[in-house]
Formats: structure tokens, sequence, C-alpha cells
């Protein structure tokens, strides 16, 4: 389990960079995270081509993976957009399959996919601080 946290923390990391420079990723998706040199618990953001401005109205570019919760009330992708994805990206990494979810995860899990946590405040969840 600790190598889904390092996982998650790594994601989080990413678009807490991204998002500080006022960028989010719009492509959150498993085959865009991949292991660093093939160092274990090292991740990385790939295929940063759709990335792009913070809260822009990307209604005609819907990328494959979003679905009605992805953009903000006013039709936006926004940072909280990145950090929704996130969370669908991590229910869908094998290991979610097996149905071994530690509390704590649900509730990191939980906080993404409804927009309550930026990524900052990802960084700072139980579920990741208790990891690497």
């Amino acid at each position: 389990m600790q190598e889904v946290q390092c996982y998650c923390q790594d994601c989080c990391s990413g678009a807490e960079a991204l998002h500080a420079a006022s960028v989010v990723m719009r492509d959150f998706r498993i085959p865009n995270v991949l292991t660093r040199n093939g160092a274990e618990g090292k991740y990385v953001i790939v295929d940063l081509e759709f990335a792009g401005p913070d809260k822009h109205l990307w209604t005609l570019e819907c990328l494959q993976d979003w679905d009605d919760h992805t953009l903000n009330q006013e039709g936006q992708y926004d940072t909280l957009s990145d950090m929704y994805q996130i969370g669908k990206l991590i229910e869908g990494l094998p290991f979610w399959r097996s149905g071994v979810r530690p509390p704590a995860l649900l509730s990191f899990v939980d906080g993404l996919k409804s927009k309550q946590l930026s990524a900052s405040e990802a960084l700072q969840h139980v579920w990741i601080t208790d990891c690497c």
C-alpha cells in the first residue's frame, strides 16, 4: 500500500507545482503517470500537451476521461478539476478492484472527488503524510 501512497503523493506534488504556475494538467490518467527512471516509489507526470491555463473555458475540448463532474459550475476546468481527475485515476488503479481500501484512503479519494482538497491540502492529508 505504501507504493500507492507514493504514487498519490507524486501526482499531488506534480499538480501542486503546475497549479503554483496557474497551469492545469487536464489529462490526469494512468498512462500519463510513469515511474521515474525505473525507481520504485518515484513517479512523474508526463504528456503535458493538454496542459493549459487555470479557469479557462475548455468546453470545446473535453478530453476522454472527463465526466459531468470534471468542470466547475462555471463550465471551467480549474485546479480542483485536476484533483477530481486524480481521485478518478486512483479508483482506476488495479489495487482499487481488490477492495482493500483503508479508511484514510477512502477519505483522501472522497476529498479529491468532492473537490474539497487542493493539491497542497492533499499533500497534508493523513493518507499522504503517513507515507514515504
